[in-house]
């Protein structure tokens, strides 16, 4: 059986968080906010948001506020979450 392990989202693989970050606000609509404040399809924000992670200043959707869940090394799930004080 295999074990499922809770890392920090890397750097260089940062697709599935911004996938899960991204439906995580959809809810029942279907639509996510990235969609309606952009006016661009999910494919488009889901590019844009790639890119917005790495940056090297801290913010609310820097990759180093999320944590990955990978089964067999493949991501399963996300939590993202901030720190108390930055």
């Amino acid at each position: 059986m295999s074990a499922i392990k809770i890392r920090q989202a890397p750097k260089g693989r940062c697709g599935f968080s911004c996938m899960a970050n991204s439906y995580s606000w959809e809810g029942h609509v279907n639509r996510g906010i990235w969609e309606v404040i952009l006016g661009s399809s999910k494919k488009d924000c889901l590019a844009l948001l790639e890119m917005v992670v790495v940056t090297q200043t801290p913010h609310l959707f820097q990759y180093t506020c999320y944590l990955v869940a990978e089964l067999d090394g493949e991501p399963v799930a996300g939590l993202g979450g901030y720190p108390e004080k930055t």
